[in-house]
């Protein structure tokens, strides 16, 4: 059996995102929760394995790249997924790969494997 992958997901009201917290757990990654920049951080040391990070800043009318940047300078190998409303063309080198949706949540799943590294076989 393969241990759950830890994912650090950050949304300014988590209690609004629990269709997204809903579809990960399901699809067996635990998950440690954040709703400031600050928590974020401190999750991401107190965590022993987070193995990425996603960002939804789909109630955000700009987009904020401050929280990816810095995890970027101390911890870049951990993936960054950006969950948002706007594409992001070219990506910035902070964010690891984009997810544009309005109400589908079908394609953060398969992207947040894709960047990990895909599911084994069984």
């Amino acid at each position: 059996m393969n241990p759950q992958r830890t994912i650090l997901y950050v949304a300014e009201d988590l209690s609004a995102s629990n269709s997204i917290i809903g579809k990960l757990k399901t699809s067996g990654f635990q998950l440690v929760g954040a709703s400031r920049s600050l928590g974020a951080i401190a999750k991401l040391f107190w965590t022993r394995r987070v193995e990425a990070i996603v960002i939804d800043q789909r109630a955000t009318a700009k987009i904020d790249l401050g929280l990816a940047r810095f995890v970027k300078s101390f911890r870049a190998a951990v993936p960054v997924i950006l969950l948002s409303t706007q594409l992001l063309d070219p990506l910035p080198r902070c964010i690891d790969a984009g997810v544009c949706l309005q109400d589908e949540i079908g394609a953060l799943v398969p992207t947040i494997e894709l960047v990990l590294g895909g599911t084994e076989a069984a």
